[in-house]
């Protein structure tokens, strides 16, 4: 399944997502009625409960880390480590596209492991739009 499709999945089945139907009750409301939720509230309650349903399908929501010039024409991600807290690790990305991680060890806590793929994803994905910014660019200048 594609991630559009798990995302689909999972949001169809949140129950009573668009509306609620409130059933009589002699003292606080003697007649039935439906609540129509505003935009807002849809979309609280899928922020609520989206990430546990995603977990459960294998997928997380990762927050990526900015992406910085280091300095020498290249791309870096600064990533702090618990084991040394004193200096931070990095992820480069090199003009040929290549990952570099410097100052990262290679037996990395478990601690620090969600730290240093946020850093890689935050690179593949803005190396991707790049990529695909000057396809677009490039097909736009040929007509």
């Amino acid at each position: 399944m594609t991630s559009r499709q798990i995302l689909a999945q999972v949001i169809a089945a949140i129950p009573n997502l668009l509306h609620q139907t409130n059933s009589p009750s002699f003292i606080r409301d003697p007649d039935a009625h439906v609540h129509v939720r505003t935009p807002e509230e849809v979309a609280d309650k899928i922020a609520s409960i989206l990430p546990a349903l995603l977990a459960a399908e294998g997928y997380a929501l990762v927050e990526l880390p900015h992406i910085e010039p280091d300095g020498h024409g290249s791309w870096s991600v600064r990533v702090p480590l618990s084991e040394q807290p004193w200096a931070d690790g990095e992820v480069f990305i090199d003009r040929a596209g290549r990952i570099t991680l410097a100052g990262i060890p290679t037996r990395l806590p478990l601690a620090d492991v969600p730290a240093v793929g946020a850093a890689m994803l935050a690179m593949h994905t803005a190396v991707r739009n790049h990529q695909h910014q000057a396809g677009h660019g490039a097909a736009r200048g040929r007509h």
